[in-house]
């Protein structure tokens, strides 16, 4: 990927950093030690070096339904007018403290690859932003393809809400009971009624 990430913007940085370990014994002793690693970064920062990397990944390479995924039953995934997008959103330069000191701290968008030879490991870091699809030109102006929904009235599957200071995402709609669930953890599940959730939903993102 390396040699097919032919952009300037592209960065591509050869170091070595000692990495402090543990090994254990059969015996149960226990040893800290330092091992010299050999790291690769590729950093992907800019619109035209994200361009590339979607000739090479695919097209969909940065940008994300915050709704449910596409699925063999369900192949398509609608995006709805007020729900939300995520999206790597990347300048069109690199910025100049990244040009002379291209190993510095990023916080803006985009894409990092870090490959430790000694460990055969790829770590894979990325920064995104949640865009709010106010307009059809929001989602189709990032993605090859996709369907825009007018704006839901009320609650539907899929939509996302604030409640007592959290995300949640609407999973299900059962006799005017929403059963929804927060956005970063399937597993923390509540049921309202669907009144309510008609007015968080068409609040959401105001």
């Amino acid at each position: 990927m390396c040699d097919r990430l032919t952009d300037q913007s592209v960065i591509k940085q050869y170091t070595t950093k000692y990495q402090r370990a543990i090994k254990y014994f059969d015996d149960l002793k226990s040893e800290s030690a330092l091992k010299l690693v050999s790291i690769t970064y590729l950093r992907i920062l800019t619109q035209p070096a994200m361009q590339q990397l979607r000739t090479i990944l695919g097209s969909g390479i940065g940008i994300g339904s915050t709704q449910y995924k596409p699925s063999k039953s369900r192949p398509l995934q609608y995006c709805t007018l007020n729900s939300t997008l995520t999206s790597v959103e990347c300048p069109r330069e690199l910025p100049d403290e990244l040009r002379r000191k291209p190993l510095k701290i990023s916080y803006g968008n985009g894409i990092e690859f870090l490959y430790s030879q000694q460990n055969s490991t790829l770590n894979c870091h990325i920064r995104f932003s949640r865009l709010k699809i106010s307009s059809e030109d929001v989602a189709t102006s990032r993605v090859p393809s996709a369907i825009v929904r007018e704006e839901n009235d009320g609650a539907y599957e899929g939509a996302w809400f604030h409640y007592d200071g959290n995300t949640y995402l609407v999973r299900q709609i059962v006799d005017r009971v929403c059963h929804c669930h927060l956005v970063e953890d399937d597993s923390a599940v509540l049921d309202l009624p669907l009144d309510l959730i008609n007015e968080l939903v068409r609040n959401f993102g105001e």
